[in-house]
């Protein structure tokens, strides 16, 4: 018997914290009155401006005025953004592909911390080692590519300072699954609590190779799978895809599953789960019972 297993893993829409700060006027001693800057009243504000007021990257600027669109440091930032994109000064910083290169300019623990918050806004991050190895970088990148800075795969002050201030979802759905059997939960408080009990009961009913796919919020993950009988053997998979919607997982789980040659286009779904608890089946399923087929098996 051979088993086939396949999984959609798409990155997760990262969350941003916006914040609007009022414009103040100056006493008006003498007229005519001027209007000063505003004193900044947000810490992160403050911090994330620092970081990059001096910077010739556009992308970091771009990414201040996007998170702080009426802020203290606005038309500075416009002002400098302009300069930056009529050539005034490089546009954008070198990108790079080593890993290593990266690891330099990050200590292990913040190498963690980027693992763990990536991890918990549905990056694919698997393990929280401090290592900053090609997993890391990939999914630095997505996140990089989400919140519209150049996709370096390293992390800046100024990335880092909005990744911090960034706030994963706080419900969570998840499917667990092996080539034969699926495993779901919903309403969890985040991705790693949901992952872990999901994959705790595949693992203790006796699941080999389990593997799981997790959906925040309103988003869903769908399971398809088959099993079919040829000759004496028997052949079953099982294909799971995550989609901002129930219908769109579903349709994308069923063509994964159709593109195992020992589905025979024969897929169903087994399984279904929204992070916010909707479309959720009230018990764990598996593909229907072979149906006998010539040939030999696959």
């Amino acid at each position: 018997m051979r088993t086939h297993i396949a999984v959609v893993a798409a990155a997760a829409s990262a969350l941003s914290c916006m914040v609007t700060t009022a414009t103040a006027q100056a006493p008006s001693t003498q007229p005519p009155a001027r209007t000063a800057p505003a004193k900044p009243s947000n810490a992160a504000e403050i911090e994330f401006w620092s970081a990059v007021k001096d910077t010739k990257n556009a992308d970091e600027l771009k990414a201040y005025l996007e998170t702080y669109p009426n802020g203290s440091f606005a038309a500075l930032a416009k002002v400098r953004l302009k300069a930056l994109e009529s050539g005034g000064a490089t546009a954008t910083a070198p990108a790079t592909t080593a890993p290593a290169a990266a690891q330099k300019t990050m200590s292990t623990e913040t190498i963690k911390e980027v693992q763990v918050r990536l991890h918990a806004m549905n990056y694919p991050i698997t393990g929280f080692d401090g290592q900053f190895n090609a997993e890391v970088v990939d999914a630095v990148r997505r996140w990089q590519t989400q919140n519209k800075f150049q996709a370096t795969g390293q992390m800046t002050d100024a990335e880092m300072i909005l990744l911090r201030s960034q706030k994963p979802p706080v419900v969570w759905g998840a499917i667990a699954f092996t080539a034969k059997e699926t495993y779901i939960v919903s309403n969890k408080p985040s991705r790693m609590e949901a992952e872990t009990t999901v994959m705790g009961e595949c693992n203790a009913k006796g699941g080999k190779d389990c593997k799981s796919t997790a959906a925040p919020l309103s988003s869903c993950a769908a399971a398809a799978g088959f099993r079919e009988q040829v000759g004496q053997g028997t052949s079953s998979g099982i294909s799971v895809a995550r989609a901002p919607n129930i219908s769109v997982a579903q349709i994308q789980a069923l063509a994964l599953c159709g593109q195992q040659p020992a589905s025979r286009g024969r897929c169903e779904i087994v399984s279904k789960v929204c992070g916010d608890g909707s479309h959720v089946n009230t018990t764990p399923t598996a593909p229907k019972s072979p149906q006998k087929k010539e040939g030999r098996d696959t």
